[in-house]
């Protein structure tokens, strides 16, 4: 996993177009980006990625949810900058955070980094107790939270996950034999 050329993706582009929107990002990058019905069942087509003869285009699954759509245009932007050789072939997503290769890691890491400044899952931890409540509050499911942690812990910020317990808690317990619960 390079998490410094995903960084480093992440914050040219961030920099230098001054938005975080992946919608927006394509158009600024002229990448062509549509929206089609690939089916509502669990196994559809989120979407895909391809390029072809220098044109890069990214589309997705339109009977997803907002909040999906714009996650999953960020990974398939992620495949857009960081793999623009395997676009050749064309990716395409059937599940959400899909983990079966390299290059799909890493467009989930792209999206998490895009998607959830530092700033804000600092500020979040603080107040949020558990690991689901920082998801709920950060209005992204918990998968994308753990992506964006990971990166951050590689960018040495010091963490306390929500709802972390110590390896060593069952030793803790205050059990009292005979007591059902």
């Amino acid at each position: 996993m390079n998490f410094d050329a995903i960084i480093r993706s992440v914050s040219g582009i961030t920099e230098k177009y001054g938005d975080s929107n992946p919608a927006r990002l394509c158009r600024y990058l002229d990448i062509v980006l549509g929206y089609e019905p690939m089916g509502a069942a669990k196994h559809a087509c989120k979407g895909f990625f391809f390029r072809k003869l220098g044109v890069s285009v990214i589309t997705v699954n339109s009977e997803l949810t907002d909040t999906f759509r714009k996650i999953i245009t960020a990974h398939e932007l992620g495949h857009a900058m960081l793999h623009a050789d395997t676009g050749e072939r064309g990716l395409l997503d059937y599940g959400y955070f899909n983990e079966a290769s390299d290059c799909e890691r890493e467009a989930n890491f792209f999206a998490a980094e895009l998607l959830l400044a530092d700033s804000d899952m600092t500020d979040a931890l603080a107040e949020c107790p558990t690991y689901f409540e920082l998801a709920s509050r950060l209005y992204v499911p918990h998968e994308l939270v753990d992506l964006k942690l990971q990166i951050m812990a590689y960018k040495g910020y010091d963490l306390r996950v929500p709802g972390e317990t110590s390896a060593d808690f069952m030793g803790k317990l205050d059990v009292r034999y005979g007591e059902e619960f």
